[in-house]
């Protein structure tokens, strides 16, 4: 069975500037976002989840929090803002700390060509943010980055053993309410192969990997039952959100 421990990551990136504390922000671009706010630290049944992590992790929701909410307010105000609830930004870096650990368990050693093979394809995939990244985590921070994805795709398809199996009818039914339901223009399928025998290889990849994410949340939430989790600030402020 599988049993877990560490942490899983968010991939959204900035480009940082330099921003006094006690200035209005101006109107901002994603790219003007002032860097995540530093100095928490975060605990999932005592043990500090990475910084890296957690820096990623907020990358994305602070980048949405300043673009909506940056005009006339001080990056402490936008912190503030940031942590006022807590407990709800939190949770979901607990769940992907819970599968991250566990990968990390399961699969400690992990094939040199696999982790090339990921690397190339990251690289291709992230583009010119490749370079915000480097600059924030070096080139260290950007090779643990793609060992926990590896690691996360292979808890991912560890999972399949615990999902359920896809069988053809599923996959029929799915066809016939979600295709052919709701087929396009006589155009478009002109264009396109919309045959089942065309689109059912897609669509059971499709509901086999919602079954293994189903079988994955259903491991997270009998282990939340025993999991802690405290978000400590830095103005000294715990906050308890498991």
């Amino acid at each position: 069975m599988i049993v877990g421990k560490t942490t899983t990551t968010c991939f959204a990136l900035l480009l940082l500037v330099s921003c006094a504390k006690q200035q209005p922000l101006p109107l901002q671009t994603l790219w003007d976002t002032p860097p995540v706010p530093q100095g928490a630290a975060f605990f999932v049944n005592d043990i500090q989840v990475d910084e890296d992590v957690l820096n990623n992790f907020f990358s994305r929701p602070w980048s949405v929090l300043c673009a909506e909410q940056a005009i006339g307010l001080t990056v402490d105000e936008l912190e503030q803002l940031f942590f006022a609830d807590a407990v709800a930004l939190m949770k979901p870096l607990v769940r992907a700390e819970l599968l991250l650990r566990e990968a990390i368990a399961q699969f400690p050693e992990l094939d040199e060509l696999e982790v090339a093979s990921l690397q190339k394809e990251m690289k291709a995939n992230v583009g010119t943010a490749l370079e915000a990244f480097h600059n924030r985590h070096g080139e260290e921070g950007w090779k643990a980055h793609v060992l926990r994805q590896l690691r996360l795709r292979k808890l991912h398809e560890a999972f399949r053993e615990y999902s359920i199996v896809v069988g053809e009818d599923q996959v029929q039914d799915y066809y016939d309410e979600h295709i052919l339901a709701t087929l396009p223009s006589l155009t478009e399928r002109e264009q396109e192969d919309f045959s089942y025998d065309a689109i059912a290889p897609i669509l059971r990849n499709k509901l086999e990997k919602e079954a293994i994410a189903v079988a994955q949340g259903k491991w997270i939430d009998e282990h939340l039952i025993e999991t802690s989790a405290v978000l400590k600030l830095r103005d000294g402020k715990e906050v308890i959100i498991y």
